[in-house]
């Protein structure tokens, strides 16, 4: 059984959350701090359970895993530990995170994706409780789950069409491709609203979508998403827009900061070509950190 490097209190989250991410490791499974990490968290929870582990045998590797996805959600939501005791949670709980007037519980949560399987699953969860942060109702983006997407139907979203042939990639028809990111989004109960933490949402909506989704509606989608992404970054730091990429057979909008070309789209697509997770909310937050002042 594993041994806790120290004890479950809220100073020692940072070194407990190491100790769950050593694990994952261990079993193949990268954990590097983004909300789409905690898949594996899923994947790592879902081989104990297959294991026959319970409550007793996996409880402080429950510990550990729980304060990595607490600081997971912790760095995206902000929020503080506390005691468990402290809380509605009571004495069961050994640590609570609490964000405004929100109590979670991660260890809790970890706790029950091994007794009941994906029903209960952490990466859900995360969407679950950004869509409270954002005031949104509980039946917003966290409730749908990755695999309740469908994975055969070609008009799995839009309901109309609208893609980069029909409508020329130039930065006068940007609001068009607003209004179609944002109605793929809200197909999905996906809101977005232009708040930079939305783009936790926009990861998700690219990064569950399925493989057999039409090339020119897949990329139409991804073209949407980059102008949304960079809508966001735009409005948070004065950024203009300008037209780029004709040099390379590739026309579309892009953002001019400081002297330094700001490329969404590209990003996007970049990602794709090389099968990489969409991380937009790591994109901005890199971006948006390091920029002059």
């Amino acid at each position: 059984m594993l041994q806790l490097p120290c004890p479950a209190t809220p100073n020692n989250v940072p070194q407990l959350a190491e100790t769950g991410r050593n694990l994952a490791h261990a079993m193949g499974l990268r954990l590097d701090g983004t909300p789409a990490s905690l898949r594996n968290v899923d994947h790592l929870l879902e081989h104990l359970r297959k294991q026959g582990h319970t409550l007793d045998s996996a409880s402080n590797l429950l510990i550990c895993v729980g304060a990595y996805v607490g600081e997971v959600f912790r760095g995206y939501l902000g929020g503080r530990w506390v005691p468990g005791s402290q809380t509605v949670l009571g004495a069961d709980a050994p640590l609570a995170l609490v964000f405004g007037n929100t109590i979670a519980n991660p260890l809790g949560k970890c706790a029950k994706r091994l007794l009941n399987g994906p029903e209960d699953s952490v990466e859900t969860f995360f969407y679950q409780m950004m869509s409270v942060s954002q005031g949104s109702t509980p039946a917003a983006a966290g409730m749908v789950s990755r695999d309740s997407l469908p994975a055969t139907r070609p008009s799995w979203l839009p309901g109309r069409t609208v893609d980069t042939c029909g409508v020329t990639p130039i930065v006068a028809n940007l609001p068009v491709f607003l209004e179609y990111a944002q109605h793929v989004g809200a197909q999905l109960n996906l809101r977005l609203n232009g708040t930079p933490m939305t783009l936790v949402f926009a990861d998700a909506l690219m990064n569950r979508m399925p493989s057999d989704i039409p090339g020119d509606t897949a990329n139409t989608i991804a073209f949407s998403i980059g102008c949304y992404a960079g809508s966001v970054f735009a409005q948070a730091t004065g950024a203009q827009w300008f037209q780029y990429g004709e040099h390379e057979g590739f026309p579309r909008p892009a953002l001019w900061l400081h002297g330094r070309l700001i490329d969404p789209i590209a990003q996007i697509f970049h990602w794709k070509a090389v099968g990489q997770e969409i991380n937009l909310i790591g994109w901005y937050t890199s971006l948006t950190e390091t920029r002059p002042n």
